[in-house]
């Protein structure tokens, strides 16, 4: 976002802020108090005066009279009303509260009561102190509607809702119970609900300003400006001097950008009362828009002069103040001040969307992409089609890089307002991350015919063009912008880059030159020539250049991170690891880059290091979703289960409603066999955006558990909302294979395949063709499929497994060695190609298998293959130990078998047997007991 793109931010959340914003009034000055001693004749003048707007006066009259005479209930009672009104509310709490401790009727004091714990915000209080059982209908109605405002001021809408209803049913033709109501719905972003409630309040009064004002504030929330305008003119009309009303219409005034207007009304509520902060605030934003710079400078030194002059301890509590001093930080840039005014604000009225709105905002700003998305989230769910909400949390998921939920966010905003270019730049990059190229390619060309001098969507279109291998349309798009801009550095930078995919080497390294030469300062062009080098295979050459990057960038994470590529090529890894740590450093808040970091740690089997990164990641950000995430992964490749299973769980709670990353956590809790956890987080993830992933998820783990009738209700559910899919076969495949029901689940298979063929379909169909014993069709069945879709690594991986029981050893050696050529360490084709240089006696077996287990110590498998590997060599001893590891791990027949033989090489018969024994029980896998039973009757004379 520019800073012009900012200042318009700023200054319409300002104007959208003020709209809801509490003025404080005054009450007149007291006229002088003439003695009187007769306690009747002073509660009378008390009360004439308080009819001649006199409360001050009267507020004299009656503490004399109290001091006369103090068990006068009607004088204290009207005392605390008139305290209200001259805003000490507690003052009015205590004469109030001695009143009920006098004997005074509740009802007769309850409401004033109820008003003087509003004021303050002791909310709780008036849910424990003042209840409507036993009381008259007419005190019932009072205290109901108290109870309402108070339950909607905590934050507890439903609660409210039903109070004020409970209300509007004693009394249907008063208005208080139906404008609250009207709050609650427009609170949910029920906007036709809250007008229609407005409305009702307004046919039963219509000469009440309030009903008007409350309409505004509907229309004004749901964007209708001409009407909340209509709306607040009519409350005027009724009510001139309300002020509130008066403030809000400043605001919206500020909104549509009729300046002067917005003067005008802030202009009378401070000649009303100068020391109102909010009129001063006001002032000074439409000054500054007119140009008036003296009037801004006058304004907002009035402003900031008596913020200053506040202690923290009132600050802190009073909204009123707490408004002004958040939205002055903000606006003057003070984002650490502004969120901690706005998070108390938001403590004390967790009902005002406007603060909520610009809190998430100013988080976001502070880089707390995931803080921001626990503020904003709920102002979604309550008001789906604000844009402003939409455009900050999708802008909030592109910083986490949950791709998913960010479109989902941009796309919904765009159909709000189909021209916004902005959104549509945004949403191309959610649907990058996201993988769908053609749809964010499509939305950039709608955008720029739109805004042909977009220079992010040109510079965003062009990045896409060169993703999708475009690299003509790329270069007309960026040839284009760099004619519109031609001393833009970041536009000719893009320009080599594009040049160099269309293999123009030459014209690349002329422009990247050119642009040092343009902007010396600007670092990406000498980036670039390092990459150049190294591709060209000039290690030392790229280097030198990003370390002279990093000299005069020292916080250059992009060159960091390419150095310690570098270092890893030249297999040193300490380097690696050293210029990672520093790339860290260089953006300490970055939490991606930790936990890449930490991976990196892991990769290298640096376990130790990816514990102390992952543990001081969490230190730092305890409740970030990402770090915690991290650190459970880290646990879990070091084989603490309970640790990691835990901390998977914290991160589920921070992850707020992140669908793809509720979905990597599901599958490691699947992997920890954590299964009710998994079941938790696949079910918090149907609330995203990745709804149906997640339905599918738990129809396959309620198949892996033997929950067979309710995967079948998912399934169908599936079906039945994407008929054409053929994710529900696949899944009913899956199904029936675990049930063992073979033949039904070809049939799936194969129809799940005539709708749309997929690698997870040709899978599933070789794993029901497999246990069917159908193994020639198996094989013939990928060979096909491999042949059609040469780059389908995951088909060619399952190939070269199926050539190994029909014993094609030569073809699964040859494929399992194009594998390695791409994966060189994957665990899983090293054991199995040393399994396969076993069979064939190739002394390369053992050297394989050790690298398996380099890989992958604690995978069971690779423990066996190597166990049994050294046994057959002659090193049962040492075979033994990886065979005995490996058993511990998974309770493999196979692995039994084979420790059950080295037992019997070393002498240990008995032992031997014990582990035949307990194959043979299970019964199973039939052909393997058969062979186990043949070697026990072979030792079976044997001591």
């Amino acid at each position: 976002m520019n800073d012009r793109t900012q200042h318009a931010y700023r200054a319409k959340a300002v104007g959208l802020i003020l709209l809801s914003g509490l003025l404080a009034t005054w009450g007149a000055i007291a006229k002088p108090v003439p003695a009187l001693s007769d306690a009747s004749a002073l509660y009378e003048d008390a009360r004439a005066r308080a009819s001649a707007d006199d409360y001050a006066g009267a507020v004299i009259q009656l503490k004399n009279l109290l001091q006369q005479t103090p068990e006068h209930l009607p004088a204290r009672i009207t005392l605390g009303e008139y305290l209200i009104r001259e805003g000490d509310p507690q003052g009015a709490e205590k004469e109030l509260r001695i009143a009920l401790a006098r004997g005074a009727e509740p009802l007769a004091v309850f409401p004033a009561l109820g008003n003087a714990f509003l004021m303050q915000r002791e909310y709780q209080k008036i849910l424990e102190t003042i209840r409507p059982k036993g009381l008259g209908a007419k005190a019932g109605y009072e205290v109901l509607v108290l109870r309402g405002r108070a339950h909607f001021e905590l934050g507890h809408l439903a609660e409210a809702g039903r109070s004020f209803r409970e209300a509007h049913a004693l009394e249907s033709q008063r208005t208080e119970a139906l404008l609250g109501l009207a709050q609650v719905a427009q609170t949910n972003g029920q906007y036709a609900d809250a007008k229609r409630l407005a409305d009702q309040a307004i046919m039963l009064a219509p000469q009440d300003p309030e009903g008007w004002y409350q309409k505004g504030q509907v229309l004004n929330a749901s964007r209708d400006a001409e009407g909340a305008l209509s709306a607040y003119n009519k409350a005027l009309e009724l009510g001139p001097k309300r002020m509130r009303t008066r403030m809000a219409r400043a605001g919206l005034y500020l909104d549509l950008g009729e300046f002067k207007k917005a003067e005008a009304d802030a202009q009378f509520v401070r000649d009303a009362n100068p020391l109102d902060l909010q009129a001063s605030f006001v002032l000074w934003q439409a000054a500054l828009q007119l140009g008036e710079e003296a009037e801004a400078k006058a304004s907002i030194q009035i402003v900031a002069e008596r913020l200053s002059a506040i202690k923290d301890s009132e600050l802190l509590n009073e909204l009123y103040l707490l408004r002004i001093a958040a939205i002055l930080s903000y606006a003057q840039r003070d984002l650490a001040k502004a969120d901690r005014y706005l998070s108390r604000f938001v403590e004390l009225s967790p009902n005002d969307q406007n603060m909520q709105r610009l809190m998430g905002q100013v988080k976001f700003l502070l880089g707390d992409a995931q803080g921001a998305i626990r503020v904003l989230y709920p102002l979604y769910q309550r008001d789906p089609k604000n844009v402003e909400v939409l455009s900050n949390l999708g802008q909030a998921y592109l910083q986490l890089g949950n791709y998913h939920e960010a479109s989902a966010m941009f796309e919904r905003a765009i159909v709000i307002t189909p021209g916004n270019t902005e959104l549509a730049a945004s949403l191309a990059l959610g649907r990058v991350g996201a993988g769908s190229w053609d749809d964010a390619i499509s939305g950039l060309e709608g955008a720029l015919q739109g805004d042909e001098k977009g220079r992010a969507t040109s510079l965003l279109l062009t990045i896409l063009q060169l993703k999708r291998d475009e690299p003509d349309q790329a270069l007309k798009t960026i040839q284009a912008l760099c004619a519109r801009y031609p001393d833009d550095p970041t536009a000719r930078n893009l320009l080599g880059v594009v040049q160099a995919s269309r293999r123009d080497y030459v014209a690349a390294r002329k422009t990247f030159e050119e642009t040092i030469k343009l902007a010396p300062d600007y670092l990406p062009p000498e980036y670039n020539l390092a990459k150049f080098s190294l591709a060209e295979g000039d290690i030392d050459g790229a280097r030198k250049r990003l370390e002279a990057v990093v000299t005069r960038n020292p916080r250059s994470e992009a060159a960091l991170m390419l150095l310690a590529e570098i270092a890893i090529r030249q297999q040193n890894t300490q380097a690696a690891a050293d210029w990672m740590e520093k790339a860290v450093g260089a953006a300490p808040q970055a939490i991606k880059a930790q936990a890449r970091l930490a991976e990196l740690h892991l990769t290298l089997k640096h376990s130790a290091e990816a514990l102390r990164v992952a543990t001081r990641l969490v230190d730092r950000n305890p409740e970030n979703a990402l770090a915690v995430e991290t650190l459970a992964n880290v646990q879990l490749a070091l084989d603490k289960r309970d640790l990691a299973s835990r901390n998977f769980r914290t991160a589920v709670r921070y992850a707020s409603y992140d669908g793809a990353q509720l979905m990597r956590i599901a599958r490691q809790q699947v992997a920890l066999e954590d299964y009710d956890e998994a079941r938790k987080t696949l079910i918090k993830a149907t609330n995203s955006s990745v709804s149906r992933e997640a339905q599918a998820a738990l129809a396959r783990l309620d198949t892996r558990v033997g929950e067979f009738d309710a995967a079948m209700v998912r399934i169908k559910e599936i079906q039945a909302a994407e008929s054409k899919n053929p994710l529900p076969d696949i899944l009913l495949g899956e199904l029936y294979l675990q049930r063992k029901e073979l033949v039904p689940a070809v049939t799936a298979f194969e129809t799940a395949q005539s709708k749309a063929p997929s690698t997870q379909g040709v899978l599933g169909l070789v794993d029901a063709l497999t246990a069917s014993g159908d193994l020639a069709k198996a094989v013939t069945t990928l060979e096909t499929w491999t042949t059609a879709h040469s780059g389908d690594i995951e088909a060619k991986r399952k190939l070269a497994l199926v050539y190994l029981p029909v014993m094609q050893l030569d073809k699964a050696e040859a494929l399992h060695v194009q594998l390695l050529v791409q994966q060189p360490d994957d665990p899983v084709l090293l054991s199995n190609l040393a399994r396969i240089y076993q069979l064939k006696k190739d002394p390369r077996a053992r050297a394989l298998a050790e690298k398996a287990v380099l890989n992958a110590p604690q995978w069971a498998v690779a423990l066996d293959t190597l166990g049994w590997i050294l046994v057959t060599e002659g090193e049962t001893e040492g075979g033994l130990r990886y065979l005995r590891e490996a058993i511990a791990r998974q309770n493999n027949p196979l692995t039994r078998y084979h420790l059950a033989q080295a037992l019997s090489e070393l002498g240990r018969t008995d032992e031997a047997k014990v582990e035949l024994s307990a194959i043979i029980s299970a019964g199973k896998p039939a052909d393997l007991v058969k062979d186990v039973q043949r070697y026990y009757d072979g030792l079976a004379d044997k001591k």
